[in-house]
């Protein structure tokens, strides 16, 4: 995840709107997903609900590299004027993507692939940065070409699991090289938190699910909720709602409630809903006078 440059005190936007829902992705229901998947299905109903947010105050949104992203992608560029102000997460990479290519062709076709997308001009050089990384087992050097291409919770928990070291200070200095803020998303925030402590990086932005019934809060609630109470982080809290298990009443006064909490990213396809969760977290309403982001 590499959030834009800062455009408040914090260098977050108070609340950005969540794309799961466009993706027809819902963890807690396959009926959901499916209903999402129709509703969504054109790129004109996606623009839709962004542009209802948009118009209620809210000033970004997460988008994960899916394939259907570079076509919203073009629409935004077609109405600058429109879409002024409005930033864009990205959070990379779309973890499924790579698991369904992976199994289907296996490592070195999906790097290879990858590598072409980065256009005819700097495809040698990154292949053979990355080969040359291969032949000596230097991961750094993969690990830059795929942050270069698109390097999400996925990819940093496994990093945490192997216990790599060095791994997350090389992308978090690889990223500012690129003028960006680096950004990490868990499903385990203490452990996290301690491996960015320990490899000194400091002034990261954290995605982690904060919801009242502990879902996706590894190693358990109690223990994310310690780490929570430290005002020097910089969290973005996702999974507010549990895929829907919590109402938004009990779910966003919960993730208010931690001084760690910066941000809000969370999901919604209907203007009533957008209005009684931004109600809730007391965002102000849009105006001619108030600034969008930097």
């Amino acid at each position: 995840m590499t959030p834009p440059p800062p455009g408040n005190r914090n260098g977050l936007d108070r609340v950005v709107l969540g794309d799961n829902q466009f993706f027809a992705v819902n963890h807690m229901s396959q009926e959901r997903s499916f209903a999402q998947a129709e509703r969504f299905a054109t790129d004109e109903a996606i623009l839709g609900v962004m542009a209802t947010a948009r118009d209620l105050g809210v000033r970004s949104m997460m988008l994960h590299s899916h394939p259907r992203a570079e076509a919203l992608c073009d629409e935004l560029r077609k109405d600058t004027a429109g879409w002024n102000g409005f930033g864009l997460y990205p959070c990379i990479p779309y973890a499924f993507k790579y698991v369904m290519a992976l199994n289907e062709q296996g490592f070195y076709p999906v790097l290879r692939d990858q590598v072409k997308k980065a256009g005819v001009g700097t495809s040698l050089s990154l292949f053979l940065k990355g080969g040359v990384g291969l032949a000596r087992g230097d991961y750094h050097r993969l690990i830059e070409v795929l942050v270069d291409l698109e390097l999400h919770n996925v990819v940093v928990d496994l990093l945490l699991a192997l216990e790599i070291d060095g791994m997350l200070r090389m992308y978090a200095d690889h990223v500012r090289s690129k003028g960006l803020r680096p950004g990490f998303g868990t499903l385990n925030l203490p452990r996290l938190v301690d491996r960015l402590r320990a490899e000194r990086v400091e002034d990261a932005v954290i995605m982690t699910a904060v919801n009242p019934i502990g879902f996706f809060m590894n190693p358990s609630r109690e223990a994310c909720e310690i780490v929570l109470q430290d005002a020097g982080l910089q969290v973005m809290a996702m999974s507010i709602l549990a895929s829907g298990s919590v109402p938004a009443s009990r779910a966003f006064p919960y993730a208010a409630s931690f001084p760690a909490v910066k941000s809000f990213l969370f999901g919604a396809s209907r203007r009533q809903t957008l209005e009684a969760s931004l109600n809730l977290l007391g965002h102000p309403a849009p105006s001619l006078s108030q600034p969008g982001p930097a």
